[in-house]
């Protein structure tokens, strides 16, 4: 059993499979503090929840991950945030040059051993 780990994680994917995943692969590696969501309108609504680290898609419905990456980053700049694609070519510089921050996540490579490499 694994001890549970104590950090706020958000995952923000508009792919209810890519979300339950990844959810439930964080609950069995410890992490209890999993929350998703669907559209990035309800991800701004309660970043005051203070979440450790966040995983967004950068493609989805609505509000475009990177008009979420942005509006994140101007609310809650010192962010921790993973953007997750099934395109190799999104470039972390698109999104804010200056921001170390920002990991990339490609979804056809995901590795769990990577993914908690990302959180601690």
């Amino acid at each position: 059993m694994s001890q549970a780990i104590d950090k706020k994680i958000f995952i923000v994917d508009d792919d209810p499979f890519w979300t339950t995943l990844l959810a439930g692969l964080l609950a069995k590696s410890g992490f209890k503090n999993v929350q998703t969501f669907h559209d990035g309108k309800t991800c701004i609504d309660n970043l005051n929840q203070e979440p450790n680290l966040l995983f967004v898609d950068f493609y989805m419905e609505g509000l475009h991950g990177y008009e979420l990456l942005k509006e994140i980053l101007k609310l809650k700049p010192h962010s921790n945030i993973v953007i997750c694609t099934a395109s190799d070519n999104v470039k972390l510089e698109q999104v804010d040059p200056n921001n170390d921050r920002l990991e990339l996540l490609i979804k056809s490579n995901f590795d769990m051993k990577a993914v908690k490499g990302l959180i601690n």
